[in-house]
């Protein structure tokens, strides 16, 4: 059941279930603290050997902690720092992204060499159909308990053209399946039943730009549900970016290289405007072959009105990404935002875990990671002998 696999903490599996989030879901709840309506304190020394420990559980068993990463162009904000990229849009009509100025100012000394920076770049694989996980765990001021929910997102990409960061595609995506607890998922689950007959596409290039307008058409509708797009939803995705906001700067960059990225996406059913600062936090050896990158990013969260006409409530925004350099592809994410309820005080935060696959027919789950490799499987419990 969905609680079971909400509320595993601390456990890396793949279960099987009917449910679809059955097909075996890393559960990493435990690298995200399960949060209440309170301030945000700083981790405790206990909270940082768990977060170290979440690095090693994000990679899979067979790794050690570590990290890589790819290159792309940045577009909206930016304010150089150490090996900054700061991208500057061009005029709309063009929809395509400049190359990247160099940091002002920097010292070449400031740099690491050559042999030590990385492009960070999603290998935008048509042949490769992403089946992400998102498990969240939102805290509501009326709940004691924060409350789980589960969902799973197609994407699939098409018309792609060009190589290395100038390559682009049209993304498509849908939602696959949804799960929440009650009594409060009921909220929840009315936000999803909104655009589960929905299905958005927009173009998209290896540094994770995306351009134009996010565009909308009906999947054949549920029984309960309302085929229409009516103007209200489209606008309050027009600008959504459907891959969760992944963006890489547009040259190669060294551990502690930061850029900033401005980009908006749904959470818990609502448009939420996040201006970031991304940092290669760290690069290291695939056991596998390759590079690993670890990326962070910290930042503002402005929770829109539906139709994104203004600004609702405001709060923050962190979060990691594990990607898989020579591939090119996201293993995982972990974030959490926290948003202020008015002059209350109160706080809501969401954590959330992004667990991405790709569809394989000959795995025993039907999908791997998206470097190719299995998930790890969790072994049965011991029985006891008579």
């Amino acid at each position: 059941m969905l609680r079971n696999v909400i509320r595993g903490v601390g456990t890396t599996f793949w279960a099987s279930s009917d449910s679809f989030v059955g097909f075996g879901l890393v559960v990493l709840c435990s690298a995200t603290p399960l949060l209440g309506c309170d301030p945000v304190d700083e981790p405790s020394r206990l909270e940082q050997r768990a977060a170290q420990r979440s690095r090693e559980v994000a990679w899979g068993a067979s790794a050690s902690p570590t990290a890589a990463a790819s290159a792309p162009p940045a577009v909206e904000a930016s304010s150089p720092t150490h090996d900054v990229i700061s991208p500057t849009p061009k005029p709309q009509a063009s929809e395509t992204e400049p190359p990247a100025p160099k940091p002002p100012g920097l010292p070449p000394s400031a740099l690491p060499p050559p042999s030590e920076r990385v492009t960070l770049a999603l290998a935008l694989d048509p042949d490769v159909v992403y089946r992400t996980s998102v498990v969240g765990m939102v805290s509501f001021p009326m709940n004691d308990k924060p409350t789980g929910y589960a969902r799973e997102e197609t994407v699939r990409l098409q018309a792609c053209e060009g190589e290395g960061i100038s390559r682009h595609c049209t993304l498509v995506h849908q939602f696959s399946g949804f799960e929440a607890e009650p009594p409060a998922g009921r909220f929840l689950q009315g936000d999803y039943d909104r655009v589960a007959h929905v299905r958005s596409r927009h173009a998209i290039t290896a540094t994770g730009f995306r351009s134009g307008v996010t565009a909308l058409d009906a999947l054949d509708p549920g029984p309960a549900i309302d085929p229409s797009i009516d103007d209200v939803l489209g606008a309050e995705l027009s600008d959504v970016h459907r891959f969760f906001c992944i963006r890489f700067p547009n040259e190669p960059v060294g551990v502690g290289a930061k850029w900033s990225d401005t980009c908006t996406t749904v959470s818990a059913g609502t448009p939420g405007k996040r201006t970031v600062t991304w940092e290669l936090s760290k690069l290291a050896d695939d056991p596998a072959g390759g590079k690993r990158a670890e990326l962070s990013y910290v930042g503002t969260y402005e929770q829109l009105a539906r139709d994104q006409s203004a600004v609702q409530r405001q709060g923050t925004i962190s979060g990691t990404l594990y990607f898989f350099v020579d591939d090119g592809q996201p293993h995982l994410m972990r974030e959490t935002i926290a948003v202020a309820l008015g002059r209350t005080g109160v706080v809501t935060k969401t954590s959330i875990n992004i667990q991405f696959a790709r569809e394989d027919s000959g795995a025993p789950q039907g999908r791997v990671r998206t470097d190719g490799g299995p998930f790890p499987v969790r072994a049965p419990p011991a029985t006891q002998q008579d």
